[in-house]
């Protein structure tokens, strides 16, 4: 699972951003304008974990997020204003959206992709059979994960899990 030759990929809505803590989901970057939006902080320890994933896997960390165009541009503003391209290594080219949850699927299989992190089942169901390594983020209402997708509850479990 540690191999230099995987692939990461991760969602951003209630991954790395916003996401549920307490039982309390934060959907406030949705719904603000794009200037209150921008001041959305980054779920605790989500921006250094990624840093190092970028380092552990020689840059083959990505991030693939379903969403319409407006959440598009908060989420390209949030990335470029919070200087997540400069703390974690990624580039611009490394984030990818898409406006169906399905289609992530196949980004990843177009990426290569080894590993996906989300916080969605109806996501990572797509993903079966074309990554490998499944991971169901953060609180779930459901007590338990399918037998396909590993739990991680928070970034400090990414980080156990992955590096």
């Amino acid at each position: 699972m540690k191999n230099q030759e995987s692939r990461i990929g991760i969602d951003f809505g209630r991954v790395i951003m916003c996401a549920v803590q307490n039982g309390v989901q934060d959907t406030s970057f949705l719904g603000r304008s794009f200037a209150e939006a921008m001041k959305t902080p980054a779920a605790p320890g989500s921006i250094e974990c990624i840093g190092r994933l970028v380092q552990h896997y020689k840059g083959r960390v990505f991030i693939i997020s379903k969403c319409g165009e407006s959440v598009e541009n908060k989420t390209r503003g949030w990335l470029s204003r919070n200087e997540i391209y400069a703390k974690t290594g990624l580039s611009r080219n490394q984030v990818h959206f898409c406006k169906k949850r399905k289609d992530k699927a196949p980004i990843c299989r177009d990426l290569g992709i080894t590993h996906f992190i989300d916080d969605r089942v109806d996501v990572l169901s797509h993903m079966v059979g074309i990554v490998p390594n499944l991971f169901l983020f953060g609180e779930q209402s459901k007590s338990s994960p399918p037998q396909w997708a590993q739990p991680l509850l928070n970034w400090e479990q990414v980080g156990a899990r992955l590096l």
